[in-house]
């Protein structure tokens, strides 16, 4: 009978734990600027791990959205005699407080109330467009009549003018964006409402667009347009001998570099091969709105090599990278649907230089890394702000090399990555819907690289399997100095090492740890995710299956809704790279929820 009468209060415990029903509350539903926010908590029960979190109010429970937050049992001190205060200053905004129950993200009580002058309006639009479809989004609510403005953005880019797609003023009468949106290929797009001409965002609705092809790429390098023939300035053939870089009368293309300047910012290189004795620097700068564009002529292919060998790189004198681009005074630089090959060293080098872009070029059988991002450990130099887009990246490796040739390091396999950004001052950059494979050390390596965007990208096959000195993960994007950095969206299958890799990582050393969301890792030779001991590296709705090891049993982070939660093998529509909706999860599976197809087309 004891025994019996004891399970029996177990069990009564246990339920009043779960249906316990917190009351959360604030002291004032609207408050001015630089007020302190008091939120009161009612029914609290003594639980040592509950805590309340201020969120905005359109964001979801994830520990990234957290603006402030206490352990409920860290009350403020207060005039009031009775309740569970809790005091925070935050910004203007609109925001709800949430109550969460030993240590989860599950909500049990929440309350919304707004900092500042906010007026109140909502944004609505479909879930889901065609290609090509007509945008519409709808504005509701009180617009603050002075210069408000509503623009599309990819998810993910920040709110520069150089990322709308999109946009129009709003006024009241008037108050929707309904166009036809060229830009809008398959993806993920946000429409972002402004007020008084800034650029802070008031308001914020996403949409998805599916292509009208069900070949259309999500995931990995997209077909990219080329510019529009009549905009060239400058044009240099493999054989050409004119002065001018006329269309009629194309130039060498060293001449060509040499004549690029703010008003001929467009050079046009005809198809055909480009044999490269020194590397191209680019000595001009551009502007946001008017780049140095360098790009293969409207249906030719340009091909730039150095025919390089591993003897030719021993014996030096080889070019350090087909394309140079370096110093601050030197930035917007767009080099466009090149093929770069057989380089000594890197493809492409940027080296202290910022707000450049890589677009739709083919980079390979180079003895270093494809593209390479740069910026001096010491000293002010910087290269931020740069962008590597629906680039393919492959067989790109320095094995048999060693030492500093040609002003690069080789490491026989473990210095040639698909992509880097592995040294300095290099913060914002942004690396999104790239295919990347075969490369002798990793596919993508942030590992020093501050609060970089690495996104819809497809890895695979990094790591030399002969050469053990290569590292051969998919992407590596965290490191000792490296901090900040969000990963989503992104697949990395049939790696050497990891899928996804924290390398090196010291959470000590910084105030924030990487994202990884929303990521697929499959069949990777040692874990879908090594994270290792960092503390402050969050895991969030991630796949990792028929791995080595999924994840390693004893790494740490913040951990929430990943495959792992629920089992270790996740049933996929396909498993074959070629086949529409590769690693995609069944319907009905349970993990619709999670990795690199979750809310897409």
């Amino acid at each position: 009978m004891k025994i019996i009468l004891r399970i029996l209060l177990i069990n009564i415990t246990l339920l009043v734990s779960l249906a316990w029903s917190a009351n959360l509350t604030s002291y004032q539903s609207n408050y001015n600027s630089d007020s302190d926010v008091w939120i009161e908590l009612q029914d609290k029960p003594n639980n040592g791990y509950d805590w309340v979190g201020i969120y905005p109010s359109d964001s979801n429970n994830d520990w990234e959205n957290v603006v402030a937050w206490r352990w409920a049992k860290d009350t403020s001190p207060t005039q009031v005699d009775q309740g569970d205060w809790y005091k925070f200053n935050l910004e203007d905004g609109k925001y709800e407080a949430r109550f969460f129950l030993n240590n989860s993200f599950t909500v049990n009580s929440k309350v919304s109330f707004n900092v500042g002058d906010v007026p109140s309006v909502t944004l609505k639009t479909k879930n889901k467009y065609k290609s090509d479809e007509v945008v519409n989004v709808k504005i509701s609510g009180e617009l603050s009549e002075n210069q408000d403005w509503i623009g599309v953005y990819p998810v993910g880019s920040s709110n520069d003018w150089e990322n709308v797609l999109a946009w129009n003023w709003v006024y009241e009468g008037d108050n929707s964006l309904n166009k036809k949106i060229k830009a809008l290929t398959t993806g993920n797009y946000e429409a972002r409402l402004f007020f008084n001409n800034s650029f802070e965002v008031a308001e914020k609705v996403s949409f998805s667009v599916a292509g009208n092809n069900e070949n259309d790429v999500i995931i990995g390098a997209r077909p990219v347009k080329s510019t529009p023939k009549g905009q060239g300035k400058l044009f240099a053939s493999p054989n050409g001998n004119g002065e001018d870089c006329a269309e009629a009368a194309p130039c060498k293309i060293t001449k060509a570099f040499t004549k690029l300047s703010s008003e001929k910012n467009i050079l046009f290189l005809r198809g055909g091969i480009y044999k490269i004795e020194k590397q191209l620097q680019i000595r001009a700068r551009g502007a946001k709105n008017k780049p140095i564009i360098i790009e293969s002529y409207p249906g030719e292919q340009a091909v730039l090599t150095a025919y390089a060998t591993k003897q030719k790189v021993r014996a030096g004198n080889m070019a350090q990278a087909a394309i140079y681009i370096g110093g601050d005074d030197h930035q917007y630089i767009h080099i466009r649907k090149l093929e770069i090959k057989n380089m000594g060293g890197n493809g492409i080098l940027i080296m202290r230089s910022s707000n450049n872009k890589i677009e739709g070029c083919k980079i390979h059988n180079n003895f270093n890394t494809g593209i390479s991002i740069y910026a001096d450990i010491k000293g002010g130099a910087v290269a931020d702000n740069n962008l590597i887009i629906d680039n393919i990246i492959y067989n790109n490796s320095d094995v048999g090399l060693n030492g500093q040739m040609n002003n690069r390091w080789y490491n026989n396999g473990d210095s040639a990555d698909g992509i880097s950004i592995v040294r300095g001052n290099t913060h914002n950059n942004q690396i999104v819907h790239n295919t990347v494979y075969n490369n002798s050390d990793d596919g993508i390596d942030v590992l020093i690289s501050k609060n970089s965007y690495i996104a819809f990208n497809l890895t695979s096959k990094n790591g030399d399997s002969v050469v053990p000195s290569g590292n051969g993960n998919g992407i590596k994007a965290c490191g000792k100095t490296g901090y900040g950095s969000r990963v989503e969206y992104n697949i990395a299958f049939d790696n050497k090492e990891h899928g996804f890799d924290c390398h090196f990582a010291n959470s000590k050393d910084r105030d924030v740890g990487v994202v990884f969301k929303y990521n697929t890792a499959y069949n990777n030779g040692r874990l879908g995710f090594g994270i290792g001991k960092d503390k402050k590296v969050k895991l969030i709705n991630n796949i990792a299956s028929k791995n080595k090891n999924n994840r390693d049993e004893n790494q740490d982070g913040i951990q929430s809704n990943n495959s792992w939660d629920i089992s270790d093998d996740v049933p996929f529509v396909n498993t074959d790279e070629k086949l529409k909706d590769f690693l995609r999860p069944k319907e009905g599976s349970g993990f619709e929820d999670m990795g690199a197809y979750a809310n897409l087309p």
